[in-house]
This record gives structure tokens, sequence and C-alpha cells, in this order.
């Protein structure tokens, strides 16, 4: 009989268990390190500047022919957001009123109030109602009220 040199099997287990852990531990280290600068690249271009809140709706005027709503809104962001539409929107997410704001500038850290005329033939009076306020960057802010 020939002696057989070579690693035994439970060696060759033991080393494979090692080089597996440790290619765990660089590849965890690695994701880490990546997802740091990921997220350190994104503060840094202003992606997680933006930030828009719906404060209230209160009635500014009521006359036979609809409603004025001031819409109270709040830009807690660090970067001035301009505002698109605003949507009416009934219990199922669909739109029945929708208005276009004209890119209005809203700077951040103060409350301003856009007004929101809705004609008479588009009130929904005692309806669960969401307001849904868009901005030209996409960011978006909901309230939901019941109209009386």
């Amino acid at each position: 009989m020939e002696a057989r040199s070579g690693v035994s099997p439970v060696a060759a287990a033991l080393l494979l268990i090692v080089i597996g852990v440790l290619a765990g531990v660089l590849l965890h280290f690695w994701l880490s390190g990546f997802q740091g600068q990921v997220a350190q690249g994104a503060e840094n271009t202003g992606t997680l500047s933006t930030c828009l809140k719906i404060e209230g709706i209160e009635v500014a005027e009521r006359t036979p022919d609809g409603v004025a709503y001031k819409i109270w809104l709040l830009n807690c962001g660090t970067s001035t957001l301009y505002l698109q539409y605003v949507y009416l929107l009934d219990s199922k997410g669909n739109a029945y009123h929708v208005y276009y704001s004209g890119y209005w500038p809203l700077p951040p850290g103060q409350p301003n109030y856009l007004w929101l005329w809705v004609p008479a033939n588009q009130l929904r009076l005692g309806e669960k109602t969401t307001i849904k306020v868009v901005t030209t960057s996409g960011v978006e802010a909901i309230f939901t009220f019941t109209p009386t």
C-alpha cells in the first residue's frame, strides 16, 4: 500500500468554513461602506432636502357659486418648492377637481396658504375628501377632511 499524502477531509472542511466566514465578513464591510457612500452622495445632491406638509384647511369664503378653501402648507425642507397641481380626490382615490397652481413658489420654513376655489357643482359636502398637493419636483402631500 502506498501512503497517501494530502489534507484530511476534516481539515479541508474547516478550511472551507473559515474561507466562507472571511468572505462573508469582507462582503459585509464592503456593502456597509458602499451604502454609506450612497447616502452621503444623496445628501450632497439635495435629494433629501425636500419636504412638504399640509398643516390644515379652512373655509375662507362660501357663496352660492362655490367654496374657497385656504390650504395651509409648510415647506419643511431646505430648498424652495414650486407647487404645480392640487387635486381633490374622492374616497376611492379618483380626482374630481384639479387645480393648476402655476409653479407657485413655496419658500422653506414658513407656513403659507393657497386659495382653492371649488365650484358648487363639484362640491361633495359630507363626503370624505383627500387633498393632494404636487410640486414640480414630484414632492407630494396629502390631507384628508370632510367638507361641510
